[in-house]
């Protein structure tokens, strides 16, 4: 357990993908590095592969605050759930 005191400073949101008429959430599991950067995305629940891929594809454009010299160079676990919804 931690708490999200990393502010996500740029990439780009999840969209729905062509090809899938799908609503369903996409739960991933990555690592925030030290200079803010993510690696090591996972999907902790099989998905709709369209919807995971897209889901992988936009998490690894995000990057976050990179940790401040003054705190441990450390990598940081994290989860997250995006939600596709039909429009």
């Amino acid at each position: 357990p931690g708490s999200g005191t990393r502010r996500l400073i740029s990439g780009r949101p999840a969209q729905d993908p062509d090809g899938t008429n799908k609503e369903l959430p996409v739960l991933l599991h990555f690592t925030v590095l030290p200079d803010g950067s993510v690696s090591g995305v996972i999907p902790v629940m099989k998905s709709d592969m369209l919807l995971e891929r897209e889901a992988i594809a936009a998490l690894k454009t995000w990057r976050f605050d990179p940790l401040p010299p003054r705190f441990e160079q450390k990598i940081q676990q994290a989860k997250i759930t995006f939600i596709f919804k039909l429009e």
